[in-house]
């Protein structure tokens, strides 16, 4: 099981609007020790390890925590007020052979096309939790990418280096294996 939450936001110091971030209640409640995530998710799409595979985006992943096809693959854990993310190994996206849940950024809700540029700059920032991971058939633990930065090339650019499709290598992946959190630019 892996606990998640990760976000790019433009370069400021200020709490961003839009991110997924997990805020505790304000006013407790006597008697209650629970809490649950307050998180907005309108502009994030997540993609699921089935079909081909599937991404849903908003207004479908606004009501993850009662979406039959999400609850499964995201849910909150009300001991900590934290959004988990699961995954198995399953189908996977083009340029990759790991199965995800993995949650996106997306500036234009619905749109893979418009993203952060380097004379924006931004910041990630990320909590994570990992409670619990698989192993494979040789009792290796699978590998884990917690947070990752990349970006989409041009057509020129695609061109200009033969890549099939628009998709930008990581310039930043943060990722846990071998017991140890690693980060490779």
């Amino acid at each position: 099981m892996m606990v998640l939450f990760g976000a790019c936001q433009k370069q400021t110091y200020e709490k961003p609007t839009g991110g997924p971030y997990i805020e505790p209640p304000k006013d407790p409640v006597e008697g209650v020790d629970y809490f649950l995530p307050h998180i907005d998710l309108n502009h994030w799409k997540v993609t699921l390890p089935i079909g081909n595979p599937i991404e849903v985006h908003p207004p479908e992943i606004l009501d993850y925590a009662t979406n039959d096809l999400l609850k499964n693959f995201m849910y909150n854990d009300s001991t900590d007020g934290s959004l988990v993310f699961y995954t198995y190994p399953g189908a996977s996206t083009a340029n990759s052979s790991y199965s995800r849940t993995e949650l996106r950024e997306q500036m234009v809700p619905g749109s893979n096309t418009t993203n952060w540029t380097f004379d924006q700059g931004g910041i990630m920032r990320g909590t994570l939790a990992l409670d619990e991971i698989s192993v494979d058939d040789d009792g290796d633990y699978h590998r884990t990418i917690i947070m990752q930065i990349h970006g989409r090339l041009t057509d020129e650019q695609r061109d200009l280096i033969g890549e099939d499709d628009n998709n930008a290598p990581p310039i930043l992946k943060i990722y846990w294996a071998k017991g140890k959190v690693r980060v490779k630019s």
